[in-house]
């Protein structure tokens, strides 16, 4: 977008207040900004903005670097003023409230509405503890037993509360990026805001850690009106409801989030967008092609690995062992868990991805780290030769069909659940890894038992006792693969097994 571009339109300007005129119609508007404009001197840097926000909505303001957006926040909860010679003109209303009229103290509006900024400040000296109640403190707020509850309850409400209860007195500082932002978000709702500013909180964390502020955001606008800075398109398209896109300090296109991606009316330019998400320099079709190729490709290293676990009990049964095909298959894994990799890299780092999508990246890796488990502990059961010594204890009864047929049902339950992104299905694996744990011990313990009374045959016998133990594994690693996949579908943390 070229910087003299300049959008003043009649009908553009009605559009824009039929949206927030819907809201106000119905009701459900918490924050309302009348003919808005924004100084630093004689510098003006907003101009006649008027937007209606929704509660219990994410709001994301978008918009080129140094188009408005952040000074637009602060002037929602009067931060702006506290910079030397700012000033602003127009209204915003907090339920029906003009927060600038001259009986209104700052410090209850700040209260009202709280703040989380683009780098973590958690309060150096203060302990976990502490940094949460911060606010209540100010407010005179010094019972302990009316304090715990509200640190337990709002480090629950950020998910933070199971990572650090034990440990409240370390300090904030002490903890990760991303950590440290949920504790500022603890912070900041812990004085029960009625309205919630984020400022690009997510600009200065790794992509984990951002996906899970982005899962925060969506559990947050239950309770929250929020707004939500950022430079990131994908994120304002994966957690907002409306948007509203800035340009030269004016409100240009204001919306529902879908609307604004899909069919600007009057972004500048907006060619250079495409569907569903804004992308320069590429388009979503090429975006999606990447994600269904590391879906595809994970589903292809499952493959491999139901091929593989095929050659070993194959190994087990005859004394051809098809070591060469397995080798070359475990070459070939390598070589495809890599280029994966790089395909996952390639989009974490060129394209953003949010959320779900992000989810799906971060598992694809961890997954391919378990695949590679599961062919790996396969081909040393194979290079051990198993066949003639299984075949001599042939009165043990090793249970080899069934343990089979389990761990192609494990690797078959992964695929249905990862292909048809239920989350349901995987919970099966549960079940089947029970099945393997009572072979092993029934198996194990008759090869002890047969240690005992063959001495001389001990070592092809612990060979078997150490075959079986990764037999035991490999189910272990597709259980891992499971908890995975259904973090990739639900955002949730289970434990499998």
């Amino acid at each position: 977008m070229s910087q003299d571009t300049t959008i003043t339109s009649k009908s553009q300007t009605q559009k824009i207040n039929s949206v927030s005129t819907s809201i106000l119609e119905n009701g459900s508007a918490k924050v309302v900004i009348e003919q808005l404009n924004a100084f630093y001197g004689t510098k003006q840097v907003l101009f006649d903005i008027n937007m209606a926000i929704r509660d219990k909505n994410v709001t994301a303001i978008i918009g080129p670097s140094g188009c408005g957006k952040s000074t637009l926040l602060r002037t929602i909860n009067r931060l702006h003023e506290l910079k030397r010679n700012a000033r602003v003109e127009g209204r915003i209303l907090l339920d029906s409230q003009d927060i600038y009229a001259p009986d209104v103290n700052p410090v209850v509006v700040r209260r009202r509405i709280g703040m989380v900024f683009q780098k973590p400040n958690p309060f150096p000296n203060m302990s976990i503890y502490d940094n949460v109640i911060a606010g209540l403190k100010l407010q005179g707020i010094k019972d302990k037993d009316v304090l715990d509850p509200i640190v337990e309850r709002t480090l629950k409400v950020v998910g933070l509360w199971d990572e650090v209860k034990d440990d409240l007195k370390r300090r904030g500082t002490e903890l990760s990026g991303g950590q440290q932002q949920r504790l500022c978000i603890a912070r900041a709702i812990a004085v029960e805001p009625e309205v919630v500013l984020m400022d690009e909180p997510t600009a200065s964390l790794d992509p984990a850690a951002t996906a899970v502020i982005e899962d925060l955001i969506r559990d947050l606008r239950k309770q929250y009106a929020l707004i939500v800075v950022t430079h990131n398109m994908q994120q304002a398209a994966r957690v907002s409801d409306h948007t509203a896109f800035l340009f030269n300090g004016k409100l240009i296109e204001y919306g529902p989030t879908r609307r604004v991606f899909e069919r600007p009316e009057q972004i500048p330019h907006r060619t250079v967008y495409h569907g569903e998400i804004w992308m320069t320099g590429t388009t979503r079709k090429e975006y999606v092609r990447k994600l269904d190729t590391i879906k595809s490709e994970l589903l292809n290293l499952l493959n491999d690995a139901k091929i593989m676990v095929e050659y070993l009990f194959e190994s087990i049964r005859s004394p051809h062992v098809p070591l060469e095909q397995a080798t070359k298959l475990d070459r070939e894994v390598r070589a495809k868990t890599a280029q994966l990799l790089d395909l996952c890299t390639e989009v974490l780092t060129l394209q953003q991805p949010m959320a779900s999508d992000l989810r799906m990246i971060l598992s694809a890796i961890r997954i391919k780290t378990d695949v590679e488990r599961v062919v790996r502990d396969s081909l040393h059961i194979i290079e051990l030769q198993l066949a003639e010594p299984l075949k001599e204890a042939d009165d043990l009864r090793i249970p080899l069909e069934q343990l089979e047929s389990t761990l192609f049902e494990m690797i078959e339950t992964l695929k249905r659940g990862i292909k048809e992104n239920n989350a349901e299905i995987l919970l099966k694996l549960s079940e089947e890894d029970e099945i393997v744990d009572k072979y092993y011990a029934e198996t194990t313990t008759k090869l002890r038992e047969y240690i005992v009374t063959h001495p001389k045959q001990a070592n092809e016998y612990l060979d078997l006792i150490l075959s079986s133990r990764m037999v035991e594994r490999i189910a272990d690693h597709l259980c891992n693969i499971g908890e995975k996949a259904y973090y990739m579908i639900t955002a949730e943390n289970i434990r499998i097994a």
